[in-house]
């Protein structure tokens, strides 16, 4: 054997080493990462014992979008100067003033200023040929000892826009301000129409919503009177009887009574800025919200070849049906499964939770969760059954932070003639541990009351 033929020799006998040398390398890696994976598959299934109600849709962190269609485009709204040498330069390019009081509304002998502004004039886009969706900005401005001008309030939401009013047009009334209270009024509908009033105080350098007021009425016969006197924590409701027949024959009569009247605790004033975020449930400014998780309820018993299909949709908001500072309830369709779902979505946390699901025919375009309200980390709705020859209402109760649902009571009902579920609810409000719904079934509106802490529940009457 010459050099050349020992040397290639000893070359072939070191690659071959390496090759060896690598696979067990290799191996070794994979016992290693094997043992990593089913450590991690063991901490899983630990977790999801532990956690029993709740299962993560996916285990990784992948970042969600939430999405909310919009029938215009977003307005953009501007960013109103801070401090001004005088009231009208809070007012930005595009935008006009409509109204204003000069009133010393925070008592320290200077006047201030209160307005509304709206949008003058916006460049047109294919979505929305009009300006009837801007928001008006109810503003209000400070004078300080200086002479010059301090923004204290800018609210996007509580007044109501062109659009706003129905077929009577634009429900927009001058504000007034008396004895220290800044009333707004709007006003519309058609051959029914309402009328609503905020009252608003200031205090301690906040604006806080004091008083609620909406009147329905046919001509000059009242359909309703709906009042929320937060100083007094007194809420009123009264109500009139609709037949045709009956309203002609009162409004000859001049009928100036209400059928059915009660009143039930509420909560106290609300600072503006919280309040205002409830009553973009109509008026909702976003379209997207990222979201870091997307968990479901197991107590929903969910086919695991679900989930996939549920996290998909969950992403799509079918009815916004609640809206605060923390959290949105929204409800979407899995229409392979024939399914509703309700979820809440955590703004803080970023989290979606899917906490109750009810069967939906395709054919029925209609959210079929119906009055619902949040209260103290609680949501409340109604939920009905129908059976071979009778009806259930069921009043839920979920725990947000102990992600448990309990049912409150039940209601049975003789089934109607009619094929519709006729009675799911005519409203729903949750009160200081005082729920107050109602029910309307072969032409009749009933209104109950159940106080959670002692689960009686009370009739409070009906009409026809």
């Amino acid at each position: 054997m010459n050099f050349f033929e020992c040397n290639r020799n000893i070359k072939f006998l070191t690659v071959v080493l390496s090759v060896l040398l690598l696979t067990c390398c290799a191996n070794d890696e994979s016992t290693i990462k094997r043992s990593s994976d089913d450590q991690r598959t063991e901490d899983t299934a630990l977790n999801i014992e532990v956690n029993k109600e709740l299962i993560l849709v996916e285990e990784d962190h992948k970042e969600y979008i939430l999405k909310l269609n919009h029938f215009y485009e977003l307005p953009v709204i501007p960013e109103l100067n801070l401090v001004a040498k005088s009231p009208y330069e809070f007012i930005p390019d595009g935008w006009g003033l409509i109204d204003s009081v000069e009133v010393d509304f925070t008592k320290d002998n200077l006047i201030d200023f209160i307005g509304v502004l709206e949008v003058d004039s916006v460049e047109s886009t294919e979505i929305s040929n009009n300006n009837d969706h801007y928001p008006r900005i109810l503003i209000g401005a400070v004078q300080m000892e200086n002479g010059d001008y301090k923004l204290e309030l800018q609210d996007n939401t509580i007044i109501r826009r062109k659009n706003e009013g129905g077929v009577f047009g634009d429900p927009y009334l001058p504000i007034s301000y008396d004895k220290q209270r800044l009333v707004l009024e709007s006003f519309g509908g058609s051959n029914s129409k309402w009328n609503e009033i905020f009252t608003l105080n200031y205090s301690d350098g906040e604006w806080y919503v004091t008083r609620f007021e909406v009147k329905g009425n046919i001509g000059p016969y009242s359909t309703y009177n709906y009042i929320n006197d937060y100083e007094s924590r007194i809420g009123t409701r009264e109500y009139n009887s609709e037949l045709f027949e009956l309203v002609e024959e009162r409004v000859d009569a001049g009928w100036d009574l209400y059928d059915l009247s009660f009143c039930h605790p509420i909560d106290q004033p609300e600072r503006l800025s919280v309040y205002s975020e409830k009553l973009k449930l109509h008026k909702p400014d976003f379209e997207i919200i990222s979201i870091k998780e997307i968990e479901i309820s197991s107590r929903m018993q969910i086919d695991e070849s679900w989930i996939s299909n549920v996290k998909q949709e969950a992403q799509q908001i079918g009815d916004l049906v609640y809206i605060d500072s923390e959290f949105i309830l929204y409800t979407f369709s899995v229409h392979e499964f024939q399914s509703e779902f309700l979820a809440i979505v955590n703004r803080g946390k970023e989290t979606v939770q899917v906490v109750e699901r009810i069967d939906k025919d395709d054919k029925d375009y209609s959210s079929n969760f119906r009055n619902i309200a949040l209260y103290d980390n609680h949501i409340y709705f109604t939920q009905a059954y129908e059976f071979e020859n009778s009806l259930r209402l069921d009043l839920k109760s979920f725990n947000i932070e102990e992600s448990e649902m309990i049912t409150v009571l039940s209601l049975d009902f003789n089934k109607p003639d009619s094929e519709y579920f006729s009675f799911l609810g005519t409203e729903l409000e949750v009160y200081n541990e005082v729920i107050v719904f109602g029910t309307y079934q072969n032409g009749e509106s009933t209104y109950y009351s159940i106080n959670l802490n002692s689960n009686q529940l009370k009739v409070l009457g009906n009409i026809r």
